[in-house]
């Protein structure tokens, strides 16, 4: 709110910043007119001595005086309604920017009240925050061994892709850079998500594997991504089961058995 009113009291100063110029070209026309105005007025000072200070002089036609005499009266008269014309538009804008003014003041009035309200605001949320304030519990130590194997139960949806997508491989990328350990893995997801794998070949693939001080993130993958896929089959029990490592890694392993027939 104090922002709004700071906006209204800083276009009131330019308002009365441009009148205050107006007023100023218009103080220098004024200057101008009343400076003309007397020019005319010596002018005709002067004319009318020469018509009359010699009798040696030709006479100057009466009508030709009384025309010289009229051009006079009439410029004189245009430049002073012009004069005061100015004077009054001069008058009128001075009262507008007086009024401009006492806004401002009641506005800069209402601003420092605003400020100490906020302020004052401020202060008793500052109070009560420290009266609300509780200390914040003790860590609960995990009762876990950190050497402790944690079976995941949670079910996930399988995802869209196949196990081996380009997904996938940058999942297990993300884990070895290793092109041997790489391919070893792909092959083994492979083959342990397809009910169609043979007994003959995957008796040759080990039974399970550990994939050891993954980042959680990557962790999260596996479970997430990677074992829906392996449990999407129907022939073949799967295992998971973590370990934690320190706080920002974890060990996975993934067992993968046959049910007894």
């Amino acid at each position: 709110m104090a922002t709004v009113q700071d906006g209204v009291v800083a276009a009131l100063e330019e308002r009365v910043a441009d009148l205050s110029r107006e007023i100023l070209e218009r103080d220098e026309l004024i200057m101008h007119l009343q400076a003309e105005k007397r020019e005319l007025r010596r002018w005709a000072e002067q004319l009318h001595h020469q018509l009359h200070s010699s009798n040696d002089e030709p006479r100057v036609d009466p009508q030709d005086k009384q025309h010289v005499t009229d051009e006079i009266e009439l410029r004189l008269s245009a430049a002073l309604d012009q004069v005061k014309a100015l004077s009054m538009q001069t008058s009128t804008q001075k009262d507008e920017i007086a009024r401009l003014y006492r806004q401002v003041y009641e506005k800069e009035g209402e601003n420092h009240e605003l400020v100490g309200q906020l302020q004052t605001l401020r202060n008793a949320l500052a109070d009560l925050q420290c009266q609300a304030a509780t200390p914040e519990p003790p860590p609960q130590l995990d009762d876990r061994s950190p050497h402790e194997w944690v079976e995941e139960t949670a079910r996930y949806p399988k995802p869209l892709f196949p196990m081996d997508s380009n997904e996938v491989r940058y999942l297990v990328g993300q884990w070895t850079q290793n092109p041997t350990k790489l391919q070893s893995l792909m092959t083994w997801l492979v083959h342990m998500s397809d009910e169609a794998t043979d007994s003959r070949r995957r008796s040759s693939l080990p039974e399970a594997i550990e994939l050891p001080r993954l980042p959680n993130e990557v962790r999260d993958g596996f479970v997430t991504l990677v074992v829906p896929l392996l449990r999407h089959q129907m022939t073949r029990i799967v295992h998971v089961h973590t370990r934690r490592y320190d706080a920002n890694h974890t060990d996975l392993r993934i067992r993968v058995v046959t049910p007894p027939t």
